[in-house]
């Protein structure tokens, strides 16, 4: 938290952090930032990992046959206009980040 709350305040945003759960990310911690619009993410919000740049992050962090595994395996569905859908696309995209 210590850490969290040092960089929230260096720029001025929320900090977060959060694990992979299966298909999910979960958040863990969260220091909110002071700006007026903030978005609603508690300890414990589930997220599905594919869609959400933190859930990319996490999965870019994954040996190349386990983020291949999930890419097989896991449920993807559009959930805004800009969702990626492609497996393959969303595999750039995870290398990317």
């Amino acid at each position: 938290a210590p850490i969290m709350r040092e960089v929230a305040g260096k720029f001025d945003e929320a900090c977060n952090a959060a694990v992979l759960s299966g298909e999910d990310v979960v958040y863990v911690a969260r220091i909110p930032g002071r700006r007026i619009l903030s978005v609603a993410l508690d300890v414990g919000t589930r997220l599905p990992a594919y869609c959400t740049s933190m859930g990319r992050v996490l999965l870019s962090g994954l040996a190349a046959d386990d983020l291949k595994a999930f890419l097989a395996q896991a449920t993807i569905e559009r959930r805004t206009p800009k969702t990626i859908t492609s497996r393959a696309a969303l595999g750039k995209a995870i290398e990317r980040a």
